[in-house]
């Protein structure tokens, strides 16, 4: 969202993707329209969002979420929330706990102790990130879950979302060596979509819209698009996953892990596929082109992350 790259096409990483089981044939024509248009550049509900306010409460305080097979979450409270206002009120709590979840799996990894310390730094969901989300997705619907104690202090969130894209290039494609998926398969055993089968299908996926306005909307495909939690991700996200799949209103899920988390969302069933974007110059004055974007031509730099 918002890149501002100079005509380049970019490998977006191994986005992991979720086949929901006996998923209904895909046909054109299908449509879909956002509720509003073009994502605002201000922060929500107004002003830049370069400050991130303090979290309400010390996270490091509060207790890991205990989950059990048979009891589920003994000792915390499950919140479904689905309005944007809301989410908006605990963007301070999504923040302070992303920070801690981190820090708390530092401790077990090492890995803010100078082990890939750059990318674990960025790897941490910022106030901006967040508020962005909070601005363009929708709907947003997700689970908040919480300390069953009188403090009802966060343990964990997630989200999901309709997968939409915002250039007018963009193309599933796990065969392209743009998409580094093959370069990076004997460095990681995270699955991977090795015939491109995975990736052909969600091409064929119906999507419309325009980049410059609502954005192009995928309707058939879901993003889960925010998770943090102190060891309650796993039941987070196999609760939408189980949601997803009984509403039928989606046959993919798919998520834009970060390196830390590639073996989570590789354990919770999904797959990395290849995704490649090309992105027009802004232009000075800040407004985007109405223009659409040619047909990419080689660029002369490839972006290639850490798998």
């Amino acid at each position: 969202r918002n890149n501002n790259s100079r005509g380049s096409r970019k490998n977006l990483g191994g986005i992991g993707v979720y086949r929901g089981e006996g998923a209904p044939a895909m046909g054109g024509g299908a449509h879909a329209k956002r509720a509003y248009p073009k994502p605002p550049r201000k922060g929500f509900p107004g002003g830049e969002h370069d400050h991130t306010p303090p979290a309400p409460y010390p996270f490091r305080e509060v207790p890991n979420c205990r989950v059990e097979k048979e009891e589920g979450l003994p000792e915390s409270i499950l919140q479904r929330v689905d309005k944007r206002e809301e989410w908006a009120e605990y963007a301070s709590e999504l923040v302070g706990l992303s920070h801690e979840a981190g820090r708390r799996r530092a401790e077990k990894t090492g890995v803010f102790r100078g082990i890939h310390h750059d990318h674990a730094e960025l790897e941490r969901l910022s106030y901006a990130f967040i508020v962005e989300r909070m601005e363009t997705d929708d709907p947003i619907t997700g689970y908040v879950v919480r300390t069953k104690d009188g403090t009802r202090r966060m343990q964990g969130f997630c989200w999901y979302t309709t997968f939409t894209t915002w250039t007018h290039y963009f193309k599933w494609d796990s065969r392209s060596e743009v998409a580094g998926l093959k370069a990076s398969a004997g460095r990681t055993a995270i699955r991977w979509d090795e015939d491109g089968a995975l990736a052909d299908e969600l091409e064929e996926n119906p999507r419309s819209g325009d980049p410059n306005g609502e954005g192009v909307i995928w309707p058939r495909v879901s993003e889960i698009a925010l998770v943090g939690a102190l060891e309650c991700g796993g039941f987070l996200v196999q609760l939408i996953l189980e949601e997803l799949e009984k509403s039928d209103q989606f046959d993919y899920v798919v998520v834009q892990a970060t390196e830390s988390s590639a073996g989570f969302y590789d354990r919770m069933g999904f797959r990395r596929v290849g995704a490649i974007a090309s992105y027009v110059p802004r232009p000075a004055d800040g407004v985007d082109s109405e223009e659409p974007a040619p047909p990419p031509p080689p660029p002369p730099r490839w972006w290639d992350p850490t798998p």
